[in-house]
């Protein structure tokens, strides 16, 4: 898990990812698991939102990067945040996001690999 944040602010849940690398909902007082409704395995979670209803949500390998807020009961998720950098380079890749519980503040962190190609031709 990439978040710090998967227990429900009531406690009774956690978001884990399970053996077919989706997140699920865990109740923890008997270990039962749930699917979240409507998501791939390419979601990742950022933290549950403070009312405890939803949860904030990302495509790791989507760039910009997109935030979702994600409803439990509906299994609907509408944008929230986009991510980029302001000069916008090549090679860089968002690989981590923390939020807020309100989802009002929010800060990420980055990676960028650079490199050169070169075209050889006629080797002998």
């Amino acid at each position: 898990m990439l978040s710090a944040h998967t227990i429900s602010p009531d406690g009774e849940y956690a978001v884990l990812t399970n053996s077919k690398n989706r997140l699920a909902l865990y109740k923890i007082s008997d270990g039962k698991s749930f699917p979240l409704k409507n998501l791939d395995e390419e979601f990742y979670l950022v933290r549950w939102a403070g009312d405890g209803e939803n949860l904030f949500i990302w495509q790791r390998r989507e760039i910009p990067a997109v935030v979702y807020k994600y409803n439990l009961t509906t299994g609907n998720k509408e944008k929230w945040l986009e991510l980029k950098l302001k000069d916008n380079p090549g090679g860089y890749q968002i690989v981590g996001i923390k939020l807020t519980p309100d989802g009002k503040t929010y800060a990420y962190s980055y990676m960028r690999e650079l490199s050169d190609l070169y075209l050889m031709e006629d080797l002998k």
